[in-house]
C-alpha cells in the first residue's frame, strides 16, 4: 500500500473529535475494518472510545495512538516511545501484537525508545545516537521472540544486555 503509520509522541490525534470517529472513520478510509475490533479489543480501548483525546490518560492516549497508525495498514511504521506510560502487562501484549502485525504484513518498523529491554523485544538491528561519538550502529542478534518473557529473566538475555550497554558506551 505504501502507507506509513506514525506515532509521534503525545500528539497525532485530533482534540475535538471521539476516539470512536476517530478510530473508525481512519479503518474504513485504509480498508482495515476488519482490524479494527481485533485492535481495539488487544488494546483495551473499548470502554474509553466515546471519549475525546483531552479526557485520556497518558496510556490511554498512546494506545489510541498506536491502533490509529496500525489501522493505516502501513508498509513502514514509525514509533517514537509508542508505550512509555502503559503498564507492563498491557504494554507486553500490544508489543507482541505489533511484532506478528509486522510479521503478517510484511510492515518496517522503526522503533524509538530509551527503554533497552523494549527495544531488545522489538528489534533485529539496534542504532544509536551516542553523545560523544555521534552515530553507532550496533547489530543485535536474533532471540527468540516467542519465549520473549523467559529470556529477559535468563542469565543468558542480563550478559546479552550487559554487552549492548558496554558496546553503546552506557557500561
Amino acid at each position: 500500500s505504501g502507507r506509513i503509520g506514525y506515532q509521534p509522541q503525545r500528539s497525532g490525534l485530533i482534540p475535538w473529535i471521539a476516539l470512536q470517529r476517530q478510530l473508525a472513520e481512519i479503518a474504513v478510509a485504509c480498508g482495515t475494518n476488519d482490524l479494527f475490533e481485533e485492535i481495539t479489543n488487544i488494546f483495551e480501548l473499548r470502554q474509553i472510545l466515546g471519549q475525546l483525546p483531552r479526557q485520556l490518560s497518558g496510556g490511554e492516549y498512546e494506545r489510541c495512538a498506536l491502533a490509529a497508525a496500525l489501522l493505516t495498514d502501513p508498509t513502514l511504521l514509525i514509533l517514537d516511545e509508542p508505550l512509555s506510560a502503559v503498564d507492563v502487562g498491557l504494554r507486553t501484549r500490544i508489543l507482541t501484537y505489533v511484532r506478528d502485525f509486522q510479521r503478517e504484513r510484511k510492515c518496517a518498523c522503526l522503533f524509538v525508545s530509551h527503554d533497552v529491554d523494549t527495544v531488545a523485544f522489538m528489534a533485529n538491528r539496534l542504532v544509536t545516537f551516542g553523545h560523544r561519538d555521534g552515530v553507532s550502529g550496533v547489530k543485535f542478534g536474533a532471540t527468540d521472540w516467542d519465549n520473549w518473557r523467559l529470556a529477559m529473566s535468563s542469565a543468558l538475555f542480563r550478559k546479552r544486555r550487559e554487552v549492548i550497554f558496554e558496546q553503546l558506551g552506557l557500561g
